[in-house]
């Protein structure tokens, strides 16, 4: 698969063109993942570093010193 991007100022909102002979599994792949809406992700401190928390992990929430 070729991806092409090109850098237009006066494109005021994104825009994706797939160029395909046929449907195939990659492009309904690529189509599904760009449709989708972008994940929330949770992170927090362990310690001095920061990690992304995974939703199923969490079993409850608080908040310390403003972090």
């Amino acid at each position: 698969m070729q991806i092409e991007i090109k850098i237009d100022s006066s494109c005021t909102e994104p825009r994706i063109v797939v160029v395909t002979d046929r449907m195939t599994d990659e492009v309904k792949e690529v189509v599904k993942k760009l449709s989708e809406e972008s994940p929330q992700i949770l992170t927090g401190f362990r310690g001095d570093a920061l990690e992304v928390i995974e939703q199923p992990e969490i079993i409850r929430i608080y908040a310390a010193l403003g972090k």
